[in-house]
């Protein structure tokens, strides 16, 4: 089971970011290190930071106040974007999913499983 966290910002900024009560003290880390991306020009955005947290439970109730919280999670003015590292083989499938998603739309069919689980389309009430 992965229990890496993506992170565009510093992670040592979570505690203040999530505020009282979320994050009491900060998560432990096993590693970290950036993305394996060329490096960013100048006013570019900076590389993704990759954490391997220690416990799987902070990485969920990281993701999980990520996400509550999505769009509105910023330090001093600058906006922090926190997703689930996920293996290549799995973000290839994600994107996959998602073409099939906006080709569905266009036909005009509803969909109505989300990945993993697959894709069923309701046209015609079947």
């Amino acid at each position: 089971m992965r229990v890496l966290v993506r992170l565009l910002f510093f992670p040592e900024l979570l505690v203040e970011v999530f505020g009282e009560g979320v994050m009491d003290s900060p998560p432990e880390c096993d590693r970290a290190h950036r993305s394996l991306t060329e490096k960013p020009k100048l006013g570019q955005r900076p590389r993704p930071i990759i954490i391997r947290l220690h416990r799987y439970q902070q990485k969920e109730m990281i993701i999980c106040e990520a996400r509550a919280k999505r769009g509105r999670l910023q330090y001093h003015g600058t906006p922090i974007a926190i997703y689930e590292d996920y293996a290549p083989e799995v973000m290839e499938q994600r994107y996959a999913y998602r073409v099939l998603c906006r080709s569905s739309m266009s036909w005009g069919s509803g969909q109505l499983c989300c990945f993993p689980q697959g894709f069923q389309s309701n046209e015609g009430g079947r």
